[in-house]
């Protein structure tokens, strides 16, 4: 984890009320839900479900809503949102941040000569990059992605291990996950005089940014 930082910070990050300053400044290094959460670390509670297990909780503070405040013991540290587990999940975030890129293309990457590489992009050992690829700046590329003809990525995107693209235009800040394989041919057959006969595909994938 990248903290510890204080309660009043955290909600300036993941858009909470201000907590009271009796609370502000309790420090938070982790996260954890209300049944494993230790002291220094936030939960939350979003479900009226799960009292037992707030009444029962350790942590140190809770990320929850007015509406659901009263079910809370008397004295617990509340900090205040509109959509706790969104507020929850960018708490986490900022306490996990993903490592940035190193800018480092591994000598066991193979990239076609025409290719273009984008300023502080990570291309990992395996990786294929094909003809006519444009990959944006500080993307990660991981170990043995195959980057087929012509495919073109944006800025700040990210391609798991063991991932295949083709005919596809992929935008920034796009994270797409391990072994995928984008742009495929479809799987529509014919009967043809020799058997099964693939369905010509002309299409490609296009994913828009974010």
């Amino acid at each position: 984890a990248s903290g510890p930082f204080s309660l009043t910070y955290i909600a300036s990050k993941i858009d909470a009320e201000t907590p009271s300053s009796a609370i502000g400044d309790i420090s938070i290094k982790d996260i954890g839900d209300l049944e494993t959460a230790d002291r220094g670390d936030l939960s939350v509670f979003f479900d009226v479900r799960y009292a037992a297990a707030l009444a029962d909780t350790k942590a140190s503070a809770v990320v929850t809503t007015r509406v659901l405040a009263p079910h809370a013991s008397k004295g617990q540290a509340l900090l205040f949102v509109a959509n706790p587990r969104a507020a929850f999940a960018a708490a986490g975030h900022l306490l996990y941040p993903a490592a940035a890129p190193n800018g480092g293309v591994s000598a066991g990457a193979q990239i076609d000569p025409s290719a273009v590489i984008g300023c502080g992009t990570q291309i990992d050992f395996g990786a294929a990059i094909g003809p006519g690829v444009i990959i944006g700046e500080r993307c990660h590329i991981a170990s043995h992605v195959v980057l087929g003809a012509g495919v073109t990525i944006g800025d700040d995107s990210r391609i798991g291990a063991h991932s295949a693209l083709a005919n596809a235009l992929v935008g920034a800040g796009v994270e797409i996950g391990s072994s995928c394989t984008i742009g495929g041919p479809g799987f529509g057959f014919v009967a043809g005089p020799k058997g099964p006969l693939r369905m010509l595909q002309l299409g490609r994938v296009i994913i828009e940014d974010g």
